[in-house]
């Protein structure tokens, strides 16, 4: 027999039977006719929460290892750097853009992307 709040088992005795788990105090006892271990138990009722909190720790460990993640450090290469004239604002742009019109994002003065340095 075993007790039905705490899963404990206990050989099969007449006197406790009616007495009830010593553990858990007056919860009753269910007779089995083998082992619990053998015929299994009922499922947790916290496994669902259990199951969408693991979800939930792997989903947020993954968005976390995203945003950490290393950059290409070869598609940086491609851009080159200047400063706005009016705000020091760093302005980052691409070598084929040199001569076009843009506004700086922070005092938004219209300037052209200036020529590269030669390097």
């Amino acid at each position: 027999m075993h007790c039905s709040r705490c899963g404990r088992e206990f050989k099969f005795d007449l006197d406790q039977f009616a007495k009830g788990c010593s553990k858990c105090n007056d919860s009753d006892l269910i007779p089995t006719d083998q082992s619990i271990a053998v015929i299994g138990r009922e499922p947790s009722p916290f496994f669902r929460t259990f199951a969408w909190l693991m979800v939930e720790l792997v989903g947020v460990m993954a968005a976390i290892l995203f945003v950490t993640r290393k950059r290409n450090v070869s598609e940086d290469a491609d851009y080159v750097y200047m400063r706005c004239e009016k705000c020091r604002q760093k302005i980052r742009y691409r070598e084929r853009q040199v001569g076009n019109t843009a506004h700086c994002p922070r005092c938004k003065r219209q300037f052209a992307y200036p020529e590269v340095d030669g390097e």
